[in-house]
Protein backbone atom coordinates (compact mmCIF):
# COMPACT_ATOMS: atom_id res chain seq x y z
CA UNK A 1 0.00 0.00 0.00
CA UNK A 2 1.45 3.33 -1.01
CA UNK A 3 1.13 6.53 0.98
CA UNK A 4 -1.46 7.73 -1.48
CA UNK A 5 -3.56 4.58 -1.04
CA UNK A 6 -3.40 4.93 2.72
CA UNK A 7 -4.68 8.50 2.47
CA UNK A 8 -7.78 7.38 0.59
CA UNK A 9 -9.00 4.58 2.86
CA UNK A 10 -12.74 4.89 3.61
CA UNK A 11 -12.12 5.31 7.35
CA UNK A 12 -10.04 8.41 6.57
CA UNK A 13 -12.42 10.04 4.11
CA UNK A 14 -13.55 13.59 4.72
CA UNK A 15 -16.90 13.70 6.43
CA UNK A 16 -19.59 16.21 5.64
CA UNK A 17 -20.41 18.91 8.15
CA UNK A 18 -23.64 20.87 7.86
CA UNK A 19 -24.62 23.98 9.80
CA UNK A 20 -27.96 25.69 9.30
CA UNK A 21 -28.64 29.20 10.55
CA UNK A 22 -31.66 31.39 10.08
CA UNK A 23 -32.13 35.12 10.32
CA UNK A 24 -34.69 37.63 9.09
CA UNK A 25 -32.70 37.72 5.81
CA UNK A 26 -33.13 33.98 5.17
CA UNK A 27 -31.47 30.65 5.78
CA UNK A 28 -27.83 29.70 5.30
CA UNK A 29 -26.67 26.11 4.91
CA UNK A 30 -22.95 25.98 5.61
CA UNK A 31 -21.53 22.81 4.04
CA UNK A 32 -17.97 21.63 4.71
CA UNK A 33 -16.27 18.52 3.32
CA UNK A 34 -16.81 16.13 0.43
CA UNK A 35 -20.19 15.74 -1.25
CA UNK A 36 -20.13 12.25 -2.71
CA UNK A 37 -21.96 8.91 -2.53
CA UNK A 38 -20.95 8.47 1.11
CA UNK A 39 -22.31 11.85 2.23
CA UNK A 40 -25.17 12.44 -0.21
CA UNK A 41 -27.93 11.48 2.24
CA UNK A 42 -26.75 14.10 4.74
CA UNK A 43 -26.40 16.71 1.97
CA UNK A 44 -29.92 15.99 0.66
CA UNK A 45 -31.42 15.95 4.17
CA UNK A 46 -29.93 19.37 4.93
CA UNK A 47 -31.67 20.89 1.93
CA UNK A 48 -34.92 19.06 2.69
CA UNK A 49 -34.88 20.42 6.24
CA UNK A 50 -34.06 23.96 5.13
CA UNK A 51 -36.74 23.95 2.42
CA UNK A 52 -39.37 22.60 4.82
CA UNK A 53 -39.27 26.03 6.50
CA UNK A 54 -40.08 27.70 3.14
CA UNK A 55 -37.40 30.42 3.34
CA UNK A 56 -37.61 33.46 1.09
CA UNK A 57 -33.86 33.10 0.51
CA UNK A 58 -31.78 29.95 0.95
CA UNK A 59 -28.03 30.38 0.65
CA UNK A 60 -25.97 27.25 0.11
CA UNK A 61 -22.57 28.25 1.46
CA UNK A 62 -20.31 25.70 -0.22
CA UNK A 63 -17.07 27.59 0.44
CA UNK A 64 -15.88 24.68 2.60
CA UNK A 65 -16.67 21.99 0.03
CA UNK A 66 -13.56 20.07 -1.02
CA UNK A 67 -15.26 17.76 -3.54
CA UNK A 68 -18.62 18.05 -5.31
CA UNK A 69 -19.63 14.91 -7.15
CA UNK A 70 -22.50 14.35 -9.54
CA UNK A 71 -24.84 13.35 -6.71
CA UNK A 72 -24.27 16.74 -5.09
CA UNK A 73 -24.88 18.52 -8.37
CA UNK A 74 -28.13 16.60 -8.79
CA UNK A 75 -29.29 17.56 -5.29
CA UNK A 76 -28.48 21.22 -5.92
CA UNK A 77 -30.69 21.20 -9.02
CA UNK A 78 -33.45 19.35 -7.16
CA UNK A 79 -33.27 21.88 -4.30
CA UNK A 80 -33.32 24.77 -6.76
CA UNK A 81 -36.44 23.40 -8.43
CA UNK A 82 -38.14 22.67 -5.07
CA UNK A 83 -37.31 26.12 -3.68
CA UNK A 84 -38.85 28.04 -6.54
CA UNK A 85 -37.51 30.80 -8.71
CA UNK A 86 -34.84 32.99 -7.13
CA UNK A 87 -34.84 31.37 -3.69
CA UNK A 88 -31.65 29.25 -3.79
CA UNK A 89 -28.34 31.05 -4.15
CA UNK A 90 -25.07 29.13 -4.18
CA UNK A 91 -21.73 30.41 -2.86
CA UNK A 92 -19.25 27.80 -4.13
CA UNK A 93 -15.67 26.99 -3.23
CA UNK A 94 -13.28 26.97 -6.22
CA UNK A 95 -13.67 23.17 -6.40
CA UNK A 96 -17.47 23.36 -6.29
CA UNK A 97 -17.53 26.21 -8.82
CA UNK A 98 -15.45 24.13 -11.22
CA UNK A 99 -17.85 21.17 -10.95
CA UNK A 100 -20.85 23.45 -11.44
CA UNK A 101 -19.30 25.17 -14.45
CA UNK A 102 -18.04 21.99 -16.13
CA UNK A 103 -21.47 20.38 -15.75
CA UNK A 104 -23.15 23.38 -17.39
CA UNK A 105 -25.18 24.12 -14.24
CA UNK A 106 -23.75 27.63 -13.90
CA UNK A 107 -26.52 28.60 -16.33
CA UNK A 108 -29.14 27.10 -14.01
CA UNK A 109 -27.95 27.87 -10.48
CA UNK A 110 -27.66 31.39 -9.05
CA UNK A 111 -23.95 31.59 -8.16
CA UNK A 112 -22.68 34.32 -5.86
CA UNK A 113 -19.20 35.19 -4.54
CA UNK A 114 -20.10 35.68 -0.87
CA UNK A 115 -22.97 34.96 1.51
CA UNK A 116 -23.51 38.69 1.94
CA UNK A 117 -23.76 39.14 -1.83
CA UNK A 118 -26.21 36.24 -2.00
CA UNK A 119 -28.56 38.04 0.37
CA UNK A 120 -28.27 41.37 -1.41
CA UNK A 121 -28.48 40.11 -5.00
CA UNK A 122 -31.67 38.74 -6.43
CA UNK A 123 -31.97 35.16 -7.61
Amino acid sequence: MTGRDRDQRPDQCVQLSVRMSTSPRGTVLGIVGDVDLVTEARFRAAFDQALANEPDVLVADLTGVTFLGSVGLRHLVTADEAAGAGVLRVVPSPVARRAIEVSGLARVLALRSTVDEAFHAGG
